[in-house]
């Protein structure tokens, strides 16, 4: 099934936000996190506050921007140039009863900001104040190894 609600936490390389955008075009609501730009319609932009505070307080914003009754959450950071449709319905299709999924890189390293997450699992961990993504990781994650996840502004 498609994602009800998509979240994108953190800055933007030139046209990945356009990519990451198509891979959830089916999402029912697309939230953008970062400063005030064009977006096609019906995607919100919102900024944390202040700004630049991380990807945890990003995150947070932008799930406060969502509506209520939402179920599954996808969380993309907007530096995945490879990212498609296809890898987002395979990372959800892959969180199952988890809380979360996350993706994995050709590495094996967790991608923090490619992830599916269950909205009131999600919600729980943002209670929790914390100030690290893996920090907000319950212990039942499930990690999914997935194509085009690198990230590209990380040396």
């Amino acid at each position: 099934r498609p994602p009800r609600s998509t979240l994108f936490p953190y800055p933007t390389l030139f046209r990945s936000l356009d990519i990451a955008l198509a891979a959830v075009a089916d999402a029912d609501t697309v939230v953008v996190v970062g400063p005030p730009r064009d977006v096609p319609a019906g995607v919100t932009v919102v900024c944390e506050d202040p700004p630049r505070r991380g990807p945890v307080a990003a995150l947070a914003a932008g799930f406060a921007a969502l509506p209520d009754g939402r179920a599954d959450v996808v969380v993309l950071a907007a530096d995945l140039p490879l990212i498609t449709r296809a890898t987002v319905a395979a990372l959800a299709a892959t969180r199952g009863d988890a809380p979360v999924a996350l993706a994995a890189d050709e590495s094996g390293h967790r991608q923090y900001l490619t992830a599916v997450w269950d909205s009131a699992a999600l919600a729980s961990a943002l209670t929790a104040n914390r100030l690290r993504m893996r920090d907000l990781l319950p212990d039942d994650v499930v990690t999914a190894p997935v194509a085009g996840v690198d990230d590209v502004d990380t040396p």
